[in-house]
């Protein structure tokens, strides 16, 4: 395998997106080459900055029509339950989260 045949490997496993046998592969040549590990780092530092700056596809995490961008601060918060206490145009309370 050359070089050049190895880094685009190298690119696809960081992407976790091999099969077997080339995984197999990569995995023997990180165990016993420094610089091919260096190299992965890097390529897996860059499909990390991918992944937070382009988020998920739109058909997997639809943004909202209201916000175009997506808004995460609601997750896990529970669903939305109404209070006798609750006065109109004040929000809605968040259901405590069960245990």
């Amino acid at each position: 395998m050359t070089p050049e045949e190895f880094d685009d490997l190298l690119a696809a496993y960081a992407l976790d997106a091999v099969d077997d046998d080339d995984r197999r592969t990569v995995d023997e040549r990180l165990a016993i080459d420094p610089e091919a590990r260096q190299r992965l780092a890097a390529l897996e530092g860059v499909v990390r900055l991918a992944a937070h700056e382009l988020g998920p596809p739109d058909h997997v995490w639809p943004a909202s029509p209201a916000s175009p961008t997506r808004d995460c601060s609601s997750i896990g918060a529970g669903p939305e339950v109404p209070s006798a206490a609750s006065s109109p145009g004040s929000p809605p309370r968040r259901a405590s989260p069960r245990s």
